[in-house]
């Protein structure tokens, strides 16, 4: 299990999502990223234009992230339509 560390800009993308119920699918989402980012339904890659790993949570949502600072964490770095973190 991951735990998560937050970049301001993380934050700040995670505000401006929209609905309560997107932000909520969204959680829930985290819930099972925790356990494995790479599960197939996320789709992880590398996005290298960006320099960061990249996941779907929804058709529409991206989340871009990076492993530490320590082992057994994550750093979310952005999350937000498709056309914003690519």
């Amino acid at each position: 299990m991951y735990y998560f560390n937050s970049l301001p800009s993380f934050k700040r993308s995670f505000k401006k999502l929209g609905s309560k119920g997107l932000k909520d699918r969204c959680l829930k989402k985290f819930e099972m990223f925790s356990k494995n980012p790479k599960h197939p339904s996320f789709n992880t890659h590398y996005n290298k234009k960006r320099g960061h790993w990249q996941s779907s949570f929804t058709d529409e949502i991206r989340v871009l992230w990076d492993y530490g600072p320590e082992p057994g964490y994550i750093t979310l770095v952005l999350i937000g339509k498709h056309d914003i973190v690519e």
